[in-house]
């Protein structure tokens, strides 16, 4: 009888352990900022690096084009939309979700800031994960055009004005990943261009009118559902890392 329970038993356990993968199911150490660690610009890495992104509805088949529901959900999400850049972060750290965020995993870290130990992080392994991979090299620095209205003094219709947008890829660091990059869109490509904010947009102004314009142009035609080997190269420490 007791031999009975253990084999029903045993296909639970073995489930059980695969997903308590591995050491005491601690968060990856490698994902987190540490009190030696920099913030640095795109410019520092000495490759041409990918960003990767997790899509929000994956496909049924890897073969499928990337679809634009999988890159963002709405308009406004492009702006401050976030990736993590691949190197020293692998596809498999997708999977890895932090949660019961008492302790903020998700705020901006800085350097000097209090850092997190792998012990600290209540996190599960989301399986559904599943990747999609944006070139830097055709992202950061890209023009868009997009349309805005302009207010001409002493006119009462407002006068449709043409500009040249950029799309910047900035290192905003967080507490549970210190590889996490977000897009930064200007509203021109001349030093001191506006950013445009995410809580600014609205659906139908021109905010979201540049939020299409650079989805077409740059997003759509670069996003990958797999890259080769070859095309992912590790970080230097001297990029991120104070030199003691």
């Amino acid at each position: 009888m007791a031999s009975v329970q253990l084999k029903k038993l045993f296909p639970i356990l073995k489930k059980f352990s695969k997903i308590e993968n591995v050491p005491a199911m601690l968060y990856p150490n490698e994902l987190l900022p540490k009190s030696n660690y920099n913030k640095f610009e795109i410019e520092d890495l000495p490759g041409n690096y990918f960003l990767l992104r997790k899509s929000k509805n994956p496909p049924q088949s890897k073969s499928d084009d990337v679809r634009v529901d999988e890159i963002y959900s709405d308009g406004k999400d492009l702006f401050g939309l976030s990736n993590n850049l691949v190197g020293i972060y692998k596809i498999e750290h997708l999977k890895c979700v932090p949660i019961k965020d008492e302790k903020n995993y998700n705020a901006n870290w800085n350097e000097g800031d209090p850092v997190l130990e792998p012990k600290d992080i209540v996190w599960e392994i989301d399986e559904r994960a599943s990747p999609i991979f944006l070139p830097i090299e055709h992202l950061h620095n890209a023009p868009f055009p997009y349309d805005k209205p302009k207010q001409i003094k002493g006119e009462k219709q407002l006068v449709t004005q043409s500009i040249v947008g950029v799309i910047l890829v900035k290192h905003f660091p967080t507490k549970c990943n210190f590889w996490h990059f977000e897009f930064l869109v200007k509203e021109g490509k001349e030093e001191g261009g506006k950013e445009i904010k995410r809580n600014k947009v609205s659906t139908n102004d021109w905010r979201d009118d540049a939020a299409k314009s650079l989805l077409k142009i740059t997003l759509k035609n670069i996003a990958k559902r797999e890259i080769h080997p070859q095309e992912i190269f590790d970080i230097p420490a001297q990029v991120y890392c104070a030199v003691a």
